[in-house]
């Protein structure tokens, strides 16, 4: 008899499956086709089926399945009640072919086995233990009498011939349909029952004083999080919710249950809603990895935007969907939840939601089970009927069977105050099961809405029914419902649907990956209707994998997308014809179906002729292979010379999708030969593997110990646990395991048990074959049992391979044949046989040193032996020793040291740290070792280019260097990683005369070589690149490791981002490719970059990029026919080589050859094109000593054709000023119509100029030059970067495309005046710039907005019809007549079919998106109470982190206290808690709500003040000094001969005692500020008279209720007056931005040089302009007194403090209130000469501002801390600026 498995669903990985026939047991691994072959006379009725581990066990009927065609499908149930089938087929073989069975063994069971045989034969167990139950669980008064019914009853259910149930539902006719009295039924004794009484199941305790047993074999999320933080048990043990659950409570079921490593659980419960807070170090990791693990190959994109088709339908012809079902999980809040509840609790709940369903749906019944005496109505439970009905219908709620969920604590006080409550419309509510309440409703059919629809709204009647009665659901606003089960808390919805699947099923493995990127989970679902036509086998229910994080009807919408893409390909394929297949067949990729990337079953003998499609995939193999898919083409027919073929190397790529986080390899060799005959793909592999290794300088090898350094690790003796050595070898002439055959594995495992055998001395041991393997003659059958153990528990032991990778990469293959472990007697060596190479050895010891020493001799051994049979390990001169896996190629050694380092671990660098010493880190785990906070193992992170020797010394001074560092530590000392790091690898700064980025040395900042692991805090930023990181951090993670082929890292684009804040009005990209294949390679970061930057010109990524240069088809039309408003016309693009490197990535010897190269072409110009090349002067690349003349920079900077040194830190930063200013130069022709620059942001930037209005013919000499420039470089082999997609490849992404700007100047004196100039020029598709250094400014530079999606000719076109247009109305304009540009504009769009109109934004959008804006707060801490205990730190950058971390008990004094204005600590610190910072710029992270908070929360904003304030002694009662009087600042003028100041500037805070700041205000408050303030202002006379604009939309002044017209704001805005829209995290989180933009607004006079800010981040700020420093600190002094006097009049005051001064919300401006003086100076000679270190002298700061009217000036400036007056800062500036204009004059007068 043959019984074949020909699939399985639900199983574990690495079950065994054991089949039963009598007394002849089969047992094997499961694998797919599985025949179990029983030599039996006669065929039994059943077999038993096990699956191993206790997973689960049924019997089955042989005569179902050997009378169907295609067998059948069995049902079990799993350990955590989850269902396992079987898909089973019996074929019974004649009887003459059946050999004679050998008769077992005699025992004395013999008598009980062939009993047992009988009974299973006649399924007489079954029947018999099934009766025995229900006798039990009955207790009939006539006992025989209901035993005679049962058998009867189920003779005749037998004959129906069902061999299947339903999850919910017994398929067996019950006896007592055949009782006539069932008054008399009795319940089991389930109070004596284990977690069903009172008493908690047995096991771990609940009462959390105990410390935490070893997790080790615990296979659960929970156990995983405390393996990883075992800390935060210790710190959170002792704790208590609010209703006193205990941590020990919630995570109990995973101690109590070890779980199995591939099905993993949970392994925690909530005891109530706070123990999300109060355990949240252990809640929020456990609820992260388990929703990241269930959609490891979901494809979110697709998955969040299901909404969009939530209302389309699912199942048109209603043939394949059978049902849907929608459940609701809801508690009541502060009850505890059903693991924790008390039985008086649980019948409250149970009261209160009767009631609320009852006064819902009257018509509905409630049903409390049978046995509960809780419900006064039916006090005896349901009858014994209606159980049986519900739990045939599959609605009852059944008592808690497995040992997950006894110990949850779900069975207690069974059944005590449960029930059923059946509604109208299909809704049931189950009542204290897991959760208080579970509402349900499932639909015939694909209705899903109709489902959802229901149960919604039971569950909102319900919540206003609870509320009526002053209750209401538990819910937090981090994790919205909460439930018992964290993977329920969000929405708190389950979504499912049952379909009818008969082609897909055919394809399961392909059909199982499609659901898992849908986001769905699919399993197999047993048919309760066993009438209908559906088989079995076919029949799929797919539920929602994950709910965290998303609405309810986001949940419902995933599903239904899900189920819709399996009906349309369920409907496709029953239309195709037969051998089509509609999802992705084995190997195969359909690019037009959903099912792209799905190949399940790459061939391992035989390529397909197509690639498949690696899009999705995450390998270095698949990186490479998108890279250059003609790789896959020339090497698929490929084989070594020993037969290994190419599909075999690349079969796991094509097999596993792998982690974006984690990068696999993707490839494996089958044997040494691999790595020549697929050198293309294995080279690139090894590069990206092994950063820095250079192939052509090979690979060194040195086993000598000696060399080794000889000295102690560890002085102190207690920081080294252990320290061990392992290296691999693989047998010459051998195939490597992944593509060996069984006879070449048994040979390596004789020669190497030979080899192992000739050990001696200290080296001597045995051999044990893993337990199954019979090849090894001296044990067959391997290892006993005995052995194994031991072995295991000293880690000796390795198990089979259970990932995918290693599956589909051949390494199980006969498992475990042929494989084993040697072991010595003190079990400190062993060698792994037939693992993953051929041998593995590892060598233990507490010293590094002598573990090598020992690691050398016994290698010298076996390759003694092996030589003394001709044999040798494999080797070769470029790659080292050889293995299977590229990644451990070279050495193939690791050394590691298991080290104790608490205090060094828990620093955030520390990975980082490890990095830079060339380690590894990782949590050390092993026997003995259990888990222990600070316990780690690091080991060498290189293997390839440098010797053994140098690696284990490598990690010998790393490690002491780390141990060095801990010790520090211990002393108390504080330590800087980042400075410590840098003195590690000897980083040196620039030249202390050298502007940073402007030498050798990159400038400092983030690393160009390689990303840290974790992404910097851009919450200050403004750029795009910080936008789209913040948006998705995970482009980071996946890109952060990344190179091109020439070596550009992710570091090196990103680091000018980084670097820049930038600025909140002007976006700048913040990324420069380093090469042409960064566009590629970081494809993921720089398309939405682009993307982002011209989308609003009309960019269209679904385009090639076009080129066209037919001059035929430029406009002939004249731009100026008078020739009076046009100056210049000019044509420019940007070229880079292809195959070099980008300016910000190429070395010194880069730019010199793309110099020689380009100047060589220059120099073959002819005609009107010959020109010269001039190196920058300090350039001698070129041939040129000292590049050119004095003379010549001059004169080609009067030409403005010269290029200037870059001082913008953005330029600096990306690295493309490096080695200035050498390798660039100038090209001009000796006319100076054609110029280029090279190896200035680009390696070349070509114009044409020309002094008429003749655009066309500027554009035709552009062709002719550049095709000319072209021929040259082609001559020479060389070519631009160019791609089909973006054009013309550039450093910055702005200037893609054409790469091509035509330009024109020309003079709008009326035009430019008008209001919507700006807006107009847009809408012709143009951008405008003033030209600066013009007299009247009326000079306008108009030029091509699109880059990208358009031709040359488009843009030159676009250019030509704008500036006619511009031309005509400037003539109109002139005339006098009245233009409206805002219609002019509005009629270019409407005429224009091109135009992507620029979409408008509104404050009611912004508000309703951008969270603080409106009346709520921002997400994050609370701000109403803090929680309990204080969060985690660690890796906080602020004052307030500090000073918490120093002193945690200030935060347990203060978080319930409360200012009299109701200020709370939580809301102090709020801005602190929500963001991390940066460690080199260090926010303040905490505001004063009011002016209270400075005294009530004194312990955290004194020691905040002192240390932001410097040297000003609160402490020692020193008060700040007040002096805002003109009169005590000199008079003395700055710039006694005129000239140099432009304007000066002074700003001060101001905040009303009587209100709460703007960060607590309320929406009233704010109103009441408002009004008091624009009352005194508007009494205000003389040169301070102004009026008041209220923000735009802002409603709350009476006179002006809809706030500034757009012009004035226009206006405001133009003269630095108008303050913006907060969009900083930091500010947001502050609270300041709430009811945005209500009760805000700006006054100003007349003369718009004075304004006071209304409601932003303080009450009032007042600034003053003036044309000198003394004049307007007299005038500030006049405003603020003026203001003082008002408000006094009208009752109010300033907030001030004898000691702190003027008080505001950021303590930073204490004291004078954050007075701030500037001075504009114009300083061009001494900017030279080291203006910057001059005024760091004088004190004061300096920055260049660029300026339309002034160009380049110097802002002087300095900002009053604590202890000093307003007087005093004042004079301080005045003097400073006094100081440098006296240096100007002298350098003017020639002076040094």
């Amino acid at each position: 008899m043959d019984v074949t498995v020909t699939s399985a669903q639900g199983l574990p990985a690495k079950a065994y499956l054991s089949l039963r026939a009598g007394d002849v047991r089969k047992q094997v691994q499961y694998k797919p086709g599985e025949c179990f072959r029983f030599d039996v006379k006669s065929v039994p009725r059943h077999v038993v089926v096990d699956v191993f581990e206790k997973v689960g066990s049924a019997q089955v009927n042989l005569a179902d399945l050997a009378n169907s065609a295609y067998g059948g499908a069995v049902q079990l149930n799993g350990r955590d009640g989850s269902p396992i089938v079987l898909d089973m087929q019996v074929k019974v073989r004649p009887q003459h072919s059946i050999a004679e069975v050998k008769k077992p063994r005699i025992s004395r069971h013999q008598a009980a086995l062939e009993a047992q045989s009988y009974l299973e034969a006649h399924n007489v167990q079954k029947i018999l233990q099934g009766m025995v139950h229900e006798l039990l669980s009955s207790q009939p008064a006539d006992p025989l009498s209901f035993m005679t019914g049962y058998i009867k009853a189920h003779s005749a259910h037998d004959k129906l011939g069902s061999t299947m149930t339903s999850i919910n539902q017994s398929a067996v006719i019950k006896p007592h349909e055949l009782e006539e009295d069932d008054d008399d039924d009795l319940l089991p004794d389930w109070a004596a029952m284990p977690g069903m009484g009172e008493e908690e199941y047995p096991g771990f305790a609940s009462n959390g004083s105990q410390p935490l047993p070893n997790l080790k074999g615990c296979h659960s999320i929970m156990a995983s999080v405390l393996r990883e933080t075992s800390a935060v048990y210790e710190q959170l043990k002792d704790l208590r919710s609010s209703s006193g659950v205990t941590l020990a409570q919630c995570i109990k079921p995973g101690l109590d249950n070890k779980g199995h490593r591939m099905v993993r659980t949970l392994g925690l419960v909530a005891g109530d809603e706070s123990c999300y807070d109060v355990f949240r170090d252990v809640f929020l990791p456990v609820k992260e990895q388990w929703h990241s693990s269930g959609l490891g190959d979901a494809d979110m994109e697709d998955i969040l935007n299901a909404d969009r088709e939530v209302d389309l339908p699912i199942d048109p012809l209603g043939n394949t969907v059978l049902s849907v079902q929608v459940a609701i999980s809801r508690n009541l809040s502060g009850i505890r939840m059903p693991p924790a509840v008390q039985r008086e609790e649980r019948r409250k709940v149970e009261r209160l939601l009767v009631k609320a369903l009852l006064d819902i749906e009257a018509s509905g019944s409630y049903e409390p089970l049978r046995g509960s005496s809780s419900y006064a109505s039916k006090p005896q439970g349901m009858s014994y009927e209606k159980e049986s009905e519900m739990k045939v219908a599959g609605r009852l709620l059944q008592e808690p069977q497995s040992d997950l969920q006894l110990s949850s604590g779900y069975g207690r006080h069974w059944p005590d105050a449960r029930g059923v409550f059946d509604g109208s419309q299909g809704l049931v509510a189950w009542l204290n099961e897991e959760d208080h309440l579970k509402l349900f409703c499932a639909e015939p059919g694909a209705d899903l809405l109709k489902a959802f629809d229901c149960v919604q709204r039971a569950e909102r009647a319900i919540a206003g029914c609870l509320e009526a009665s002053g209750h209401r659901f538990a819910q937090s606003e981090r994790f919205g419902f909460l439930t018992a089960c964290p993977t329920n808390a969000g929405a708190g919805i389950q979504a499912s649907a049952v379909l009818d699947l008969p082609n897909l099923a055919a394809q399961q493995d392909s059909f199982k990956v499609w659901c898992r990127r849908m986001g769905l989970i699919p399993c197999r679902r047993v048919q309760r209707d066993r009438s209908e036509a559906c088989n079995d086998k076919n029949v799929w229910e797919v539920k929602v994998a994950r709910s965290m994080g998303m609405r309810a009807e986001s949940v419902v919408a995933v599903l239904a997308k899900g189920c819709r893409r399996l009906v349309a390909e369920e409907m496709k394929l029953q239309a195709e014809s037969a051998g089509q297949s509609g999802l992705a067949a084995p190997g195969t990729a359909d690019t037009s179906s959903p099912s792209v990337g799905v190949c399940s079953e790459f061939s391992r003998d035989k390529c397909l002729a197509k690639m498949p499609d690696v899009s999705g995939r995450h390998s270095l193999a698949a990186e490479v292979l998108r890279r250059d898919p003609s790789i896959y083409d020339r090497l698929k027919d490929k084989s070594t010379p020993s037969g290994v073929d190419f599909a075999t190397c690349v079969k796991t790529c094509f097999e596993n999708f792998g982690h974006p986080m984690i990068k696999t390899v993707g490839a494996v060799a089958g044997d040494e030969a691999c790595y020549d005959t697929f050198k293309e793909l294995f080279d690139p592999i090894i590069r990206l593997r092994h950063p820095g290794y250079a192939p052509e300088k090979g690979h060194r090898t040195d086993l000598d110990s000696a060399k080794v350094i000889d000295a102690p690790l560890d002085a102190t003796g207690h920081h080294v646990v252990a320290a061990r050595v392992r290296v691999s070898r693989n047998l010459r002439g051998l195939r490597l395991p992944p593509a060996c055959s069984e006879d070449e594995r048994r040979a390596v495992e004789a020669s190497a048990v030979q080899a192992l055998a000739a050990m001696t001395a200290d080296l001597k041991g045995e051999y044990f074959p893993l337990l199954g393997s019979n090849s090894h003659a001296p044990k067959p059958g391997g290892m006993s049992e005995e052995d194994e153990d031991v072995l295991r528990e000293a880690d000796f032991l390795f198990e089979e391979p259970d990932s995918s990778v290693l599956l589909s990469s051949g390494y199980a293959r006969d498992w475990p044949d042929a494989r084993g472990v040697f072991a010595d007697m003190p079990r400190t060596l062993c060698v792994f046989v037939n693992e993953l190479d051929h041998l593995r050895l590892c060598v233990s010891d507490c010293d590094l040193k002598q573990a090598f020493e020992r690691l050398c001799r016994v290698l010298k051994s076996l390759e003694a032996s092996l030589s003394a049979t001709g044999q040798s390990f494999m080797w070769n001169e470029r790659l080292g020793f050889l293995g299977s896996d590229p990644s451990q190629l070279g050495t193939c050694l690791s050394a590691s040291v298991t080290v104790r380092i608490p205090l060094l671990s828990s620093q955030p660098k520390f990975r980082e740290l490890c990095k830079g010493l060339g380690l590894q880190a990782q949590l050390a785990a092993g026997p003995g070792l259990g888990v222990h906070e600070g316990l780690w193992e690091v080991q060498n992170s290189s293997r390839l280019g440098s010797t053994e020797v140098e690696q284990v010394n490598s990690t010998i001074e790393a490690v002491r260097a780390i141990l060095r560092l801990e010790e520090r530590l211990e002393n108390g000392e504080h330590l800087q990683l980042d400075a410590e790091l840098r003195a590690v690898v000897a980083e040196r700064g620039p030249a202390d005369d050298e502007l940073p980025g402007l030498g050798d040395k990159d400038s400092p900042g983030f690393p160009v070589d390689s990303c840290p692991a974790e992404l910097p805090d851009l919450s200050r930023h403004h750029s795009l690149l910080a936008q789209i990181l913040t948006a998705d951090p995970a482009i980071y993670t996946e890109l952060k490791d990344r190179r091109t082929d020439l070596g550009v890292s992710l570091a090196r684009c990103i680091k000018s981002g980084i670097d820049n804040q930038g600025h909140s009005l002007f976006k700048v990209v913040g990324a420069f490719a380093g090469d042409a294949q960064c566009y590629d390679v970081f494809g993921k970061l720089f398309d939405p970059l682009i993307l982002a930057r011209h989308k609003t010109a009309g960019y269209d990524p679904s385009l090639m990029q076009p080129r066209n240069l037919n001059m035929e088809a430029i406009s002939s039309t004249p731009i100026d026919g008078a020739d009076q408003v046009v100056v210049s016309v000019q044509v420019s693009a940007i070229r880079n080589l292809a195959g070099h490197r980008f300016t910000p990535a190429m070395a010194l010897q880069e730019r010199e050859q793309v110099e020689k190269i380009l100047s060589a072409a220059f120099s073959k110009m002819q005609g009107d094109f010959a020109g010269e090349y001039y190196p920058l002067t300090g350039s001698s690349s070129s041939g040129r000593l000292g590049g050119m003349s004095e003379d010549d920079a001059a004169r080609l900077r009067s030409e403005h054709l010269l290029i200037e040194a870059p001082d913008a830190p953005l330029i600096l930063s990306s690295g493309r000023a490096r080695s200035w200013p050498k390798a660039r130069g100038v090209f001009a022709s000796a006319n100076r119509e054609l110029a280029a620059w090279i190896n200035d942001e680009d390696h070349l930037r070509l114009f044409v100029r020309r002094g008429d209005a003749d655009l066309k013919a500027a554009f035709a000499s552009f062709c002719e030059a550049e095709e000319a420039l072209t021929r040259a470089l082609a001559a020479e082999g060389g070519s631009f970067a160019r791609s089909p997609r973006l054009g013309f490849l550039t450093t910055c992404p702005s200037n893609l495309g054409t790469a091509l700007r035509a330009k024109v100047r020309l003079q709008l004196p009326q035009l430019s005046r008008l209001n919507g100039f700006r807006e107009f020029t847009w809408a012709l598709m143009v951008q405008a710039k003033r030209v600066p250094g013009y007299d009247g400014n009326d000079l306008w530079d108009v030029s091509n907005v699109a880059r990208l999606s358009s031709s040359e000719v488009d843009q030159v076109n676009c250019v030509i019809a704008a500036v006619q247009s511009l031309v005509s109305l400037e003539r109109r304009a002139e005339g006098g007549e009245a233009l409206d540009l805002k219609a002019e504009a509005e009629t270019v769009k409407q005429r224009r079919a091109r135009e992507v109109a620029k979409p408008r934004f509104t404050m009611q959008d912004l508000i309703q998106h951008m969270p603080g804006l409106g009346n709520d707060e921002v997400p994050g801490f609370p701000a109403d109470v803090c929680p309990e205990p204080m969060p985690d730190l660690t890796g906080f950058f602020s004052l307030t982190a500090d000073v918490l971390r120093k002193d945690p008990s200030i935060y347990e004094r203060l978080r319930s206290v409360r200012t009299v204005k109701g200020v709370t600590f939580a809301k102090c610190i709020k801005p602190g808690m929500d963001n991390r910072g940066h460690p080199m710029i260090r926010a303040v992270g905490a505001v004063a709500g009011d002016a209270e908070c400075y005294s009530t929360f004194r312990d955290l904003f004194m020691p905040i003040i002192m240390a932001r304030q410097g040297s000003f002694d609160i402490a020692a009662g020193v008060r700040h000094p007040r002096e805002l009087n003109a009169a005590s600042v000199s008079s003395e003028a700055i710039d006694p001969v005129g000239g140099h100041v432009v304007a000066a500037r002074i700003k001060i805070s101001r905040n009303l005692a009587a209100f709460r700041f703007p960060s607590a205000v309320a929406q009233e408050e704010r109103r009441t500020v408002e009004a008091a303030a624009v009352k005194v202002l508007s009494q205000l006379d003389g040169d301070l008279a102004g009026e008041y604009f209220p923000l735009r939309n802002s409603q709350t002044c009476v006179l002006r209720p809809q706030g500034m017209t757009e012009q004035e704001a226009a206006e405001l805005e133009a003269q630095g007056l108008l303050f913006q829209v907060p969009d900083s995290p930091l500010v947001l989180s502050t609270g300041s931005g709430r009811h945005w933009p209500e009760a805000r607004g700006i006054f100003a006079n007349a003369s718009k040089n004075l304004a006071v800010w209304v409601n932003e981040e303080d009450h009032l700020r007042f600034a003053v302009t003036a044309g000198g420093l003394h004049e307007a600190f007299s005038k500030i002094c006049m405003l603020e007194d003026a203001m003082r006097v008002g408000l006094q009049h009208d009752g109010l005051d300033y907030a001030c403090d004898e000691a702190l001064g003027f008080l505001s919300s950021c303590p930073s401006k204490l004291g004078s209130g954050g007075l701030q003086a500037s001075v504009l100076v114009k300083l061009p000679l001494l900017a030279g000469a080291g203006l910057k270190a001059r005024c760091k002298e004088l004190q004061v700061a300096s920055r260049t501002i660029e300026t339309a009217a002034w160009g380049n000036v110097w802002k002087i400036s300095a900002v009053a801390k604590l202890g000093q007056s307003e007087a005093n800062l004042v004079e301080q500036v005045a003097s400073a600026c006094r100081t440098l204009v006296a240096e100007e004059i002298k350098l003017e007068r020639g002076s040094s």
